[in-house]
């Protein structure tokens, strides 16, 4: 901490005085300027060098005044001047090291209807709602029914917390029952003891009395209260209890009777006494939660005290002047130095190729840009037949519908390879399913055509799934898949779809139609059998397909193919690290 000068009261903090070292470059730079001056005043006698040097350059001297004051104020700004502006929360806990793991019952009784919506799913809404009201306290996560298993360590992470609570549901379903005591034991294993750091276990649990009364869960709570970890337990339940749903619209029976589910309040607080901690009830407000996380910040710790600061920030300040200095002195001016560059200064000579650069960057291919090339014009080549000229037009013209016109016209040229390519541009510039649809046909076409039948069927099927009942696509997609077929077994021909004649279906080798709504406006459009451009095709001529490329048509299949299933991997980790239903008792 420093002061300004003596007659301003106000104390300047430095964030990062370090970066004063940052003066120490011009200083390095100035002294191998030095260096290289005396090399150069050593090329000529003192008589000649007038002539064969600038021996002192018009505004060098105000030039390295600016450069220096530059640095000197980039400096500044780089440490990070501030001053204080109040104290905030002065001695309070600014972090409540304590370690809590949430062990959340996931037994059937939870299900129970007694505490709305759900035992379950209230408890599943207060675990989202406690790390708002904790001070920094590490927040873990374990479900239990009949077995028990790590979903998250401790982490001060709420968002993290909140993640894996929701992808903690359905962990447990092939897991019927509910081992407390294991549950407890599992729990206590991830709350090693820490110096200087509190630890307890928080279970969410209904209470049903087959559960807590019992020698296993009494033996456990011992052993909790043995290494010193206290019992806070939120209690999801009532006196009267409710019937368990049994998932098919009935409920659990027992001898011939639903089984009613009910709190034993009475174990939980004795199991919450006996190792030092707390039970409460729940309740429809946030009192429960509130007095929650009193009781977790009565846990002992060993909190970080200390003040919270706010800080009015001051380094703008000499960084806007620096730029302002440096802009100064860079700024254009003319010589009188016949031996310059024609009247610019050393700053315009750089600036001028660089917006040149600039320029051929944002404006790619204008020299080689064709007047010829518009819609209109792609448009009429193609209905003449000149697919050539058309492809050519399409090329330099953007946008989805004229990659479906170029590669329509290098479908018509009998180039498939060409053809896959646009169309597959075309499929990702579209901006809706039908045009979209329309490029994966067509790709599918190309490809089949090209003789790689299994990215065609690729093709077909993602169309199908944007167009689901598209028959050509259909018939299209059989004929790929013969083709597949047919390929992989030798056969050179594929025999004619069941149930229809072969001149019913829309065959790979037929003619597409080229959908131009208007002749102002051309497009590739619907490449399709039957679309509104099929008379156009002139006889005798191959069908174009929609296209798209191939090996990104395969990509996409595989990501459309994978999902996470968390669910799984999670149960088996807890195969791995608890043991299953050991104890006698009611399945739930």
């Amino acid at each position: 901490m420093s002061l300004l000068p003596w007659h301003l009261d106000v104390a300047l903090d430095w964030r990062w005085p370090w970066a004063f070292a940052l003066l120490l470059l011009p200083l390095a730079l100035a002294l191998l300027a030095q260096k290289r001056r005396t090399r150069l005043l050593d090329y000529a006698d003192p008589a000649l060098r007038p002539w064969a040097l600038d021996d002192n350059p018009r505004g060098s001297g105000a030039r390295h005044i600016l450069h220096a004051l530059a640095w000197l104020l980039l400096a500044v700004a780089l440490a990070g001047p501030r001053t204080p502006l109040q104290t905030l929360r002065e001695a309070t806990p600014m972090r409540h090291d304590v370690h809590i793991l949430a062990l959340l019952d996931m037994s059937d009784s939870m299900h129970a209807t007694d505490i709305a919506p759900s035992r379950l799913e209230r408890a599943r809404l207060k675990l989202h709602a406690l790390p708002e009201r904790l001070a920094g306290e590490a927040l873990g996560l374990a479900v239990f029914a009949g077995t028990a298993g790590l979903v998250m360590p401790p982490s001060t992470d709420p968002e993290v917390f909140r993640f894996a609570l929701g992808q903690s549901e359905g962990v447990l379903d092939d897991a019927p029952g509910s081992e407390l005591a294991l549950a407890l034991d599992a729990a206590a294993r991830q709350l090693p003891e820490r110096p200087g750091s509190g630890r307890a276990i928080l279970l969410l649990t209904d209470g049903d009395t087959d559960m807590v009364r019992g020698n296993a869960v009494l033996e456990a709570v011992e052993r909790l209260r043995e290494t010193g970890i206290p019992l806070l337990i939120l209690g999801l339940g009532t006196a009267t209890g409710a019937p368990i749903p049994d998932g098919a619209g009935g409920f659990r029976e027992f001898e011939g009777q639903p089984w009613q589910s009910r709190m034993d309040r009475a174990a939980l607080e004795e199991m919450a006494h006996r190792t030092g901690g707390q039970f409460i009830p729940v309740e429809d407000g946030d009192d429960d939660l509130n007095a929650l996380a009193r009781a977790i910040r009565a846990l002992p710790s060993h909190p970080e005290s200390g003040t919270a600061r706010a800080w009015n920030e001051l380094f703008h300040w000499p960084l806007l002047v620096a730029l302002a200095l440096l802009l100064l002195a860079y700024r254009p001016r003319a010589t009188a130095s016949a031996r310059g560059t024609g009247g610019r200064s050393a700053s315009a000579t750089v600036l001028i190729p660089l917006a040149l650069a600039t320029t051929l960057t944002l404006t790619p291919n204008e020299s080689r840009a064709d007047p010829n090339a518009t819609p209109a014009t792609a448009y009429a080549a193609w209905s003449r037949g000149d697919f050539v000229q058309a492809q050519l037009l399409y090329a330099r013209l953007s946008g989805a519908q004229a990659r479906m016109g170029e590669g329509a016209s290098a479908y018509r040229r009998g180039d498939f390879n060409h053809a896959a390519q646009a169309f597959t541009t075309a499929w990702l510039l579209a901006g809706n399913d039908n045009t979209r649809a329309d490029a994966l046909y067509n790709l599918g076409n190309a490809e089949l055509k090209a003789g790689r039948p299994e990215r065609a069927v690729a093709a077909y099927e993602q169309a199908l799934r944007l167009r689901p009942k598209d028959e050509r696509a259909e018939a299209n997609l059989w004929l790929a898949r013969q083709h597949a077929e047919a390929r992989s077994s030798k056969k050179t021909r594929p025999d004619d779809p069941p149930g229809r004649k072969p001149t019913d279906v829309a065959r790979y080798d037929e003619d597409v139609s080229a959908d131009f709504p208007t002749e102002d406006t051309p497009s590739g459009g619907d490449l399709s059998v039957g679309g509104p451009g099929a008379s156009r095709r002139r006889p005798g001529e191959p069908q174009a397909l929609a296209l798209g490329e191939a090996d990104r048509q395969a990509a996409a299949k595989k990501l459309e193919l994978l999902h996470d299933a968390p669910a799984p991997a999670w149960r088996a980790m807890m195969r791995g690290e608890a043991p299953s239903r050991a104890t006698e008792g009611l399945p739930w």
